[in-house]
């Protein structure tokens, strides 16, 4: 297995400094596991920064005065920096851990989406987009991998309920 596949540091090959198995179930919901929460609460921030930045986008529209075809456009931006996230997340993942890109990400991800406020203009808001894109692709991997990783090193499932976050 592969440094990077594991979110643990140089001297213990466990996650997190724990033996497999070897942690308490959570008191509130037992079913779950105790790292379940640090790798959900990364799902549940992105899913609270991309539904409010969501309900914004028609006074955006507004304020740039852009008409569908440009907002579609400009939206277009989001994807496209999702797929050089998601290919750039590999090669990061080779000198971070899935746990330091997972943070740094979703931080990247709130700092674009902020700076999206500031758009003047519709260049500026697909730069925005393409960058929020980029951060949210290598967050997705990033977030994704670690519930993978405490899957297989804990021998527990959570990667449904990550996503239900």
């Amino acid at each position: 297995m592969a440094k990077s596949e594991l979110d643990t540091s140089p001297k213990t090959p466990y996650i997190c400094g724990h033996k497999p198995g070897a942690l308490r179930k959570s008191i509130f919901f037992p079913e779950l596991h105790p790292l379940f929460w640090g790798v959900g609460s990364i799902f549940l921030a992105m899913n609270f920064m991309l539904g409010g930045w969501l309900s914004r986008l028609p006074g955006l529209q507004t304020a740039l005065h852009l008409g569908e075809r440009e907002l579609g456009t400009a939206l277009l931006g989001l994807p496209l920096g999702a797929l050089l996230g998601n290919y750039l997340s590999g090669h990061i993942l080779k000198r971070l851990r899935t746990g330091q890109l997972a943070v740094w990400g979703i931080q990247l991800v709130i700092v674009f989406a902020i700076l999206l406020t500031f758009a003047f203009n519709w260049y500026t808001l697909l730069l925005g987009l393409f960058l929020v894109g980029i951060a949210d692709g290598a967050t997705n991997v990033a977030m994704n991998t670690a519930a993978d990783v405490i899957e297989r090193t804990e021998r527990t499932t959570l990667m449904s309920a990550c996503h239900g976050m």
